[in-house]
């Protein structure tokens, strides 16, 4: 199990990335502020934080059983970059609207460019890190 994980590092670190941003929006959540009405209703709930938790879990789970289907790997990285890429974005919308400076969206935007160099040395190594 440890060599699994020494042999795929990035994939561990953004699977778990994942999980804990997952987290942190089941446990804000009033933490979108814009627009008002039933979109914030829709971006605020827990079923957000869910999703991130379980794309997180499932490239954790890619690794632990063997790292092997190159499939697997493609869809989870394709499923990190829409939803990292949605939060950038939508953070960074934040910002420009309301002036938020709490929104970390040059970071997440920066994990979002790490996953899409990820996904694109998997395509160039047949589907290896």
């Amino acid at each position: 199990m440890w060599q699994r994980i020494k042999d795929n590092p990035q994939h561990e670190v953004l699977g778990l990335l994942h999980i804990g941003t997952g987290i942190f929006l089941v446990n804000h959540d009033k933490y979108f502020r814009w627009p008002p009405g039933n979109f914030l209703l829709f971006v605020n709930d827990d079923w957000v934080g869910f999703w991130f938790m379980l794309v997180g879990m499932a490239f954790l789970l890619w690794v632990l059983l063997g790292a092997k289907d190159v499939r697997w790997n493609r869809a989870i990285l394709v499923l990190l970059t829409m939803t990292m890429g949605a939060l950038a974005t939508y953070q960074l919308i934040h910002w420009v609207v309301l002036g938020t400076d709490i929104m970390p969206w040059m970071s997440n935007a920066a994990v979002t460019a790490f996953i899409i160099l990820l996904a694109r040395g998997s395509a160039a190594n047949g589907g290896d890190h």
